[in-house]
This record gives C-alpha cells, structure tokens and sequence, in this order.
C-alpha cells in the first residue's frame, strides 16, 4: 500500500518548477526580477535563482549586484513561494558597493499620529 502511494506523489514532487520572470528596468541602474517556485522540495529555490539571473544581468554590464530589496510571498497550502527582488548594477569602485546588510522588513508599521 505504501508504495503506490508513493507512485502516486512522486509525480507531484518532481513536477515542481523553477523559474524567473525577465528583468525588467526600474529607473537609473535599477532593476526588478522575480523568481517563484512551485512545490516543496524546491522552495527557497526561486530566490536564489532570481539572485543568480541578477547577477548574470549585472555581469553582462559590466557591473555588480547590490540588493535593494527583496519580497517573498509563500502558499499557505500548496508550498509555492515567489520573491521580488530589486536591485541595481553598479561599477565596482561605486561606494554602494560593499557587503550587503539585509534586514527583514517588520510586517506591521505603528505610526504615532499624535502631535
């Protein structure tokens, strides 16, 4: 019994993809890509393969990633996950061009309106 279960998901688990939208243009050196992922076993995959295309992008520049941001949505039910990344292509002696310092965004903003 186990084992056509097994038949029976295997299919679901490989048929997960990968993939990226192109890179679009956002302003002066600035870029936006997304990746997503469809599945379990690859999740977190889409984002590294966004970063990967990025990189690829900056490269065929002449130039060097520096992250702005980065969004991730998942699926609550079906393992899905899609990053936004925004970034830009810089020269290498660009003073934004140091190691990253990334921090997540907080999920609520509390703004004190008092005055």
């Amino acid at each position: 019994m186990n084992k056509s279960i097994l038949a029976l998901l295997l299919p679901v688990f490989t048929a997960a993809c990968v993939t990226t939208s192109p890179v679009v243009p956002m302003g002066k050196d600035s870029y936006m890509i997304t990746g997503s992922n469809a599945g379990g076993l690859n999740r977190g995959k889409g984002k590294t393969l966004a970063v990967q295309q990025a990189n690829a992008h900056c490269a065929s520049l002449k130039k060097f990633l520096v992250v702005r941001r980065f969004d991730s949505e998942a699926g609550v039910f079906d393992g899905t996950q899609s990053t936004t990344l925004v970034f830009s292509c810089v020269a290498e002696d660009d003073p934004e061009y140091t190691r990253p310092n990334l921090t997540k965004d907080p999920s609520v903003v509390i703004e004190d309106q008092r005055k």
